[in-house]
This record gives structure tokens, sequence and C-alpha cells, in this order.
């Protein structure tokens, strides 16, 4: 993973990443990918879980409609969950129509499909199954992905069920981190307001003998998905852009 630095010389890696993989791959594989692997909110990652989290059905129930507020979450669950503020449904809906509206632009909808959906797609209301607390989603990503390397098991067979992992957390020190992290972060904000906003904190307490006893992930799972204790979990971002592009232009799309 790259660093968050702004600067042409990341931008330039990002572009010869994505030339690389895009000689090793096709279109759809590529987007197939990122699909099953980016953040959607509501402790999930991959547009499977996303449309059981929303809508309690498999993706390939999912009408247009409900797909195209599940594609809004991808430029940030936190901000377009309609289910978490107000101001989330005004942006949630916005994004959804645009979406549509652009669907018939390329030829993906025909104007009668598109007048046949005049509703918002109401998602279920946060579930919690997949909403188990502030930092509790951090702790069971990190030790899910961890029993997955551990033990060589594939996402598909993790995903039958019937495995039991203990862990090291301790919930006290989980609880004292997130203090000492929420403290640090009001100090910073005080300080200096303008340049917190762009501050990550991400913290972790590690026995002598090497047990993860705490980690704190982030201010919240539900509204940032990736977890600043676990580097592999950063999104790829604007790294992902030149594929979008490229496939626009193979589809003959010029604005």
């Amino acid at each position: 993973y790259l660093t968050q630095e702004q600067t042409y010389s990341r931008k330039f890696t990002e572009a010869m990443m994505a030339l690389k993989l895009d000689n090793r791959m096709s279109k759809d594989e590529i987007l197939e990918g990122y699909l099953n692997t980016s953040w959607f909110g509501r402790g999930t990652y991959g547009i499977q879980r996303a449309a059981q989290a929303y809508y309690g059905k498999d993706v390939s129930g999912l009408n247009a409609s409900e797909a195209a507020f599940l594609a809004s979450l991808l430029k940030g669950a936190g901000l377009y969950d309609p289910t978490l503020s107000a101001n989330n449904r005004a942006r949630a809906v916005e994004r959804w129509r645009w979406t549509l509206d652009r669907m018939v632009e390329i030829g993906r909808l025909t104007p009668e499909e598109r007048a046949g959906y005049r509703d918002f797609p109401e998602p279920l209301e946060s579930n919690p199954l997949y909403n188990t607390g502030e930092q509790s989603d951090y702790l069971v990503d990190l030790d899910t992905q961890y029993a997955k390397k551990a033990a060589h098991v594939s996402d598909k067979d993790f995903d039958r069920g019937g495995y039991q992992i203990y862990t090291t957390f301790d919930k006290k020190r989980v609880d004292e981190l997130t203090k000492s992290v929420n403290k640090a972060r009001d100090e910073a904000r005080k300080k200096n307001p303008e340049a917190a906003k762009h501050v990550h904190y991400g913290a972790a307490s590690v026995a002598a003998d090497g047990r993860i006893l705490a980690i704190h992930g982030g201010p919240d799972h539900r509204k940032q998905g990736y977890n600043e204790s676990n580097a592999t979990t950063v999104r790829a971002g604007s790294a992902f852009q030149p594929f979008v592009y490229a496939a626009a232009l193979e589809h003959g799309v010029r604005k």
C-alpha cells in the first residue's frame, strides 16, 4: 500500500501500478475484485455482504435501484448510510438519483425502466449483526483476517461458519485505550482545529509475550471502515480511477 502523501510521485506510482494490473487482469476481473473487497459500511466488506446488511438478500436478488444505492456507498459509507443522519439520507438520495440517471445516459437502463424507480429504496434499519460497537468491529476484522491466514482458510469456507475463534483481547484495556486516544484527539483539536481534521489515530496495546490486548481502529467502524491500527484495510481510493476511466472509454463514454 502507498502512503497518504499528496504528491505527484505518488500519483505517478499509482498510475504505474494501475497499468501493470491492467495488463494482468480484465476490466471485469478488476471490478469484481474491487467490489468484493471494498468497504460498504455496517461492518461489511464486499458487495455480497453489503446486500445482506442493507437489504437482507443476496446480491443476485438486487434490482437496479437497490444496486444504485449500494454503489453510492463507495464514495464513503459513513456519509451515505441514510439511517445514520438526515444529512446522510439527503446525500444518499441525491447520489442514487444521479446514478440511475447516469445509467440511462450510458445505456444501462432505458428511460422506461428509470421511470419505474421513483421511490428511494430504503435500506433495512441498522442490523445489530453488522454493528457490534464502535471498536468491536475493528477487533472482529483483525481477528478474522488473522484466523483465515493462520489456518489457511478461504473466504468462501470461512463464510460457511462453524469456526470458534479465541482472542487475547481485554475489554478493559480496549476501553482504556479508547479513552486515551479520544483524549489525545480532543487535545489536538483544541490546539490546532484545522490541522486536527487531517490527523488519523490508530493504536494498539501489546503484551510482552506478543499477545494483542487492545487496538483502537478509528472513531467508529460504522462511519470509518478501514482500521487505523491495521494498514491492510486501507481503501484503494484514487488508485482505482484509471480503471474507471479506461472502462468508460472502452464503452464509448466521452463525457
